[in-house]
């Protein structure tokens, strides 16, 4: 038994979240004639048949909803991935079909029930599944059928346009139009970042001595996950997709803002006040300062001035420094200035530098990919080429580990943690150097390096893809094999980010 759609289940993803449109009796049908389709399909996957069905069924009215009125939704995302994997359609890229960004695709519709199926089984789906694509051809049919009588929601339309003009005007508005796309976006949203937002909450109980109230402590979390993690089917910051829905409104000079943004995340920071008091001048614990207006900060001087040092976030926005999250003061800050910046996450005691890839590739004599028989080689070569203390080793290689051939791997990406040891893959990995590449192991498991980010990091992934070491990952079933090499690789690399996200 499939539950029946409701107009609540379409109006929850609209900018003005449950705001009653002028058309949603006719979309809310739409959805049921999808459901209807999909039904009569007889289509079976199992105990997630139900499930796959009305989510399919809600996100492509919503599809259809957006692309008739054209409110930016999907052209944005289509220019994102055109931009990023040279094809406006993820996973699905026929070069017959005449794509249109405003009328309905089989590409786009293939693309969203495939999405739809990963989200509700929680597996990730070969492409060209019969089942899924049985699906997609009675969807096209009905809303290429529908099309031209489909009733324009303008309302829509103009609450896009509104949640992007009060966003260039207000950093408030600005910040809640990113927690829109990541929690209510139909083509953006998904359950891991519902799950990861969620658990972040959770981690925040550990503050409850700094903010008492809950609310607070939620405040807290979506206002630093916003600038802090990547979401969504493209692995991206928020301000990313926005600066895209930007520039399919053909407003640059937000776009531009947007992609002027800097963040400096919580830290400590000691203040004092301009002359006229309308500037609090910050400076934080690594030596930096900004200046911040002075009615970003909600409180009264008597309480503001108690203290000189406080933990915040801020966020470079519009020419201005916003205060972003909660402000937690720092009582009795007497002397205690020099030890807060010695516990700094960035602090580099004197006389001591970071070392950087460009360190380790010249102690490796100009090398960024190696392998080791087992972790005592490693070990082994890491002290006596890099330097190490065996005892800062420790922890490389855990029992189970022990025995297995090793990968070191120097990320020139990274400004620091650059260091990337993987015991789980080096079978996988068809390297020159590498010799315990095994074809047969490869053929089986190399797939698995795109979701696995505790065994092989992006930064490394993305290096074997650019240099062409895992050939077996791109005739894995889980990419389209109807494409070519350059169609594969390019849904290799929609895959690692489809599949790792926040951990992306």
């Amino acid at each position: 038994m499939i539950k029946k759609i409701y107009t609540s289940d379409i109006s929850t993803s609209h900018p003005g979240i449950g705001k009653v449109y002028a058309t949603d009796y006719y979309y809310t049908q739409l959805a049921n004639k999808l459901l209807d389709d999909f039904k009569k399909a007889n289509v079976d996957f199992e105990d997630s048949t139900a499930n796959i069905m009305r989510y399919a069924a809600i996100s492509l009215t919503l599809y259809m909803e957006d692309i008739v009125a054209d409110s930016g939704q999907w052209r944005m995302f289509s220019d994102l991935c055109h931009e990023m994997f040279g094809w406006p359609v993820p996973m699905y890229h026929d070069e017959t079909e005449e794509y249109y960004p405003d009328e309905p695709s089989l590409m786009a519709v293939r693309y969203i029930i495939w999405h739809a199926a990963n989200e509700m089984k929680g597996i990730w789906w070969n492409p060209d599944y019969d089942k899924l694509d049985t699906l997609a051809t009675v969807a096209y049919q009905r809303l290429s059928d529908e099309f031209e009588k489909a009733p324009i929601n303008e309302q829509l339309t103009e609450d896009v346009e509104t949640l992007m003009k009060e966003s260039e005007e207000d950093f408030n508005k600005m910040r809640y139009a990113l927690i829109w796309f990541i929690t209510n976006c139909y083509i953006i949203r998904t359950a891991r970042s519902e799950d990861f937002l969620i658990n972040s909450m959770e981690d925040t109980e550990s503050l409850k001595d700094m903010m008492s109230d809950e609310r607070m402590r939620r405040f807290y979390t979506y206002m630093t996950s916003i600038f802090a993690y990547k979401f969504g089917p493209l692995a991206l910051y928020p301000k990313q997709y926005l600066a895209a829905l930007a520039r399919a409104k053909s407003m640059e000079k937000m776009a531009k803002a947007l992609d002027e943004i800097e963040v400096i995340p919580i830290h400590a920071f000691r203040y004092t006040a301009s002359e006229d008091g309308q500037t609090l001048h910050m400076e934080c614990t690594n030596g930096r300062t900004i200046d911040v207006p002075r009615n970003e900060f909600t409180l009264e001087d008597d309480k503001l001035f108690s203290t000189n040092c406080c933990f915040a976030s801020f966020v470079y926005y519009q020419g201005k420094w916003r205060l972003n999250g909660v402000m937690s003061a720092i009582k009795n800050t007497e002397g205690i200035w020099e030890d807060l910046c010695k516990k700094a996450p960035d602090y580099i005691p004197e006389g001591q530098a970071v070392a950087d890839a460009d360190w380790y590739i010249r102690h490796t004599g100009g090398k960024q990919l190696l392998f080791f028989k087992d972790a005592t080689e490693l070990k082994k070569y890491m002290v006596e080429k890099m330097h190490f203390n065996m005892d800062m080793l420790s922890s490389y290689g855990k029992e189970k580990d022990q025995d297995q051939p090793t990968m070191l791997f120097i990320d020139k990406d990274e400004p620091k943690d650059c260091l990337h040891i993987s015991y789980g893959f080096c079978p996988c990995i068809k390297a020159p150097e590498n010799p315990f590449y095994d074809q047969q192991t490869a053929i089986e498991e190399a797939v698995e390096m795109l979701w696995h980010d505790q065994s092989v990091s992006t930064g490394a992934a993305l290096y074997l893809l650019d240099k062409g070491y895992v050939p077996d990952i791109l005739n894995d079933k889980l990419i389209s094999q109807k494409g070519t090499l350059q169609t594969r690789d390019s849904d290799a690399r929609f895959l690692l980010r489809y599949m790792r996200q926040y951990k992306y």
